[in-house]
């Protein structure tokens, strides 16, 4: 597989098999595979090579995952937004493979995928973070590493896993091809262990609510129509605060407007709060797709 069209074209898959690690399908191990079919693609490349490798991967990653864009934005939109995060992985590969030269090549190959997200998730318009490694591990074992290091630790944690089980084909002798599986299974096997005393099972439940209120069409033009979506918003809220009121629901402790509607007067909450005849709930604003 020295063919760099071929290598590519292989790359590609990898990216779409990291698709499946992520919601809906779910499948978190595929993430730790992706991971380590791209490492085993670009170790001895050059970086011009590495750097259409990590194209193509980022192409079979971000083409499925980013596709529902399409539905709402039109195709052009959507394949936009897809090179805009290709080109990260591209950087990525070019550097990878001079990376994997080094004796420390598990922590630092860990540590680019690292920053590539920071760096993707803050840059341009402030950012575009998805597609996380961390995000793909919800019902993981390594899904408790972000309780001491948030989704930053576990997205190093998948990537070391992923070049660990690369040197099942890359490793430089029998000794490191063994190793280095047995050290991503210990990864996994940390990710258990964590769960023993950070398992909140037992513990205090806190209910949010998550407000989504949507454009009024499909495309682009809802940035001309920022009241509109405002309105749209307020109504699911008011809506809500029936359902609290005639008790369909519990009341949340926290209720969260995932996307702030595009107004240049601030949304304010007295209209839903005084359609409850219960005590307030407090609100937030763009937190979420702020820090996220």
């Amino acid at each position: 597989m020295n063919r760099l069209p071929t290598r590519a074209a292989v790359a590609a898959l990898f990216g779409v098999v990291g698709t499946l690690a992520f919601p809906p399908v779910g499948w978190w191990p595929l993430a730790i595979l992706s991971v380590a079919g791209f490492t085993v693609l670009v170790r001895g490349s050059r970086a011009r090579d590495g750097a259409w490798i990590g194209l193509a991967f980022g192409a079979g990653l971000f083409l499925p995952m980013l596709h529902w864009t399409s539905t709402y934005v039109g195709a052009i939109p959507w394949l936009i937004l897809v090179f805009s995060q290709t080109w990260y992985l591209a950087l990525l590969g070019a550097v990878m493979p001079r990376l994997l030269r080094s004796r420390l090549a598990p922590m630092l190959a860990s540590s680019a995928w690292v920053a590539e997200e920071a760096v993707r998730g803050r840059f341009p318009f402030g950012g575009f973070p998805w597609g996380r490694w961390g995000f793909s591990q919800a019902t993981s074992p390594l899904r408790w590493f972000a309780a001491l290091g948030g989704a930053p630790l576990v997205t190093f944690v998948v990537a070391m896993s992923g070049v660990l089980l690369a040197w099942a084909v890359t490793g430089p002798g029998l000794r490191w091809r063994v190793a280095g599986p047995l050290g991503a299974v210990a990864l996994v096997g940390c990710g258990l262990i964590l769960a023993v005393p950070l398992d909140p099972s037992g513990g205090q439940v806190t209910t949010i609510a998550a407000i989504q209120g949507s454009v009024p069409d499909r495309g682009l033009e809802f940035n001309a129509r920022r009241r509109q979506v405002l309105d749209n918003h307020v109504a699911q809220t008011l809506a809500l605060a029936a359902d609290i009121d005639a008790g369909r629901v519990s009341r949340p402790s926290l209720v969260l407007w995932r996307r702030t509607p595009l107004t240049s007067t601030p949304p304010t909450t007295r209209t839903p709060r005084r359609r409850s005849r219960k005590r307030p709930t407090p609100w937030a604003f763009r937190s979420w797709s702020e820090r996220c």
